[in-house]
């Protein structure tokens, strides 16, 4: 091949650099087809079994509150940044919950994330599917102080 100014070139070597691109081109779209699929959370990890038949408030809801509600709803921080909403404490909880009817107790409302409650946490991601199953059971079954 010749170009201007009478530069000469090789068009063997100018094949054989094309062929290792068109190759390495044809990887890449069979990577991203590849790639483009999807599983369910289940699927991936398989499911878990949520108990909710001894759920008490000291070993289950109490420690839902204090890693999701008492950085906020703690008797120090309500006034701050709770809304003077207190959660800390049995008495407090209870003030909203309906023992043995989770549909309206605003508490399990809230992190169920019911249309008409105020979503809870509130800038967080909303508990887990289990957490709130297991909030549920326990106001259900007459929110015990156990």
């Amino acid at each position: 091949m010749k170009f201007a100014f009478g530069l000469k070139m090789d068009t063997s070597t100018i094949k054989m650099k094309k062929s290792p691109l068109i190759v390495l081109g044809m990887l890449c779209i069979a990577f991203f087809f590849n790639s483009c699929y999807y599983d369910s959370k289940e699927e991936l990890f398989g499911t878990t079994a949520c108990d909710t038949v001894d759920v008490t408030y000291a070993t289950t809801i109490l420690p839902i509150l204090e890693t999701s509600c008492l950085e906020c709803h703690s008797e120090a921080n309500a006034g701050i940044l709770g809304g003077s909403q207190i959660l800390e404490g049995y008495d407090f909880l209870m003030d909203y919950v309906v023992a043995g009817d989770a549909n309206v107790s605003s508490f399990y409302n809230s992190v169920a994330w019911v249309s008409g409650y105020v979503e809870m946490p509130q800038g967080s991601d909303q508990l887990s599917d289990c957490k709130i199953a297991k909030i549920r059971a326990w106001i259900n079954a007459g929110a015990l102080n156990n």
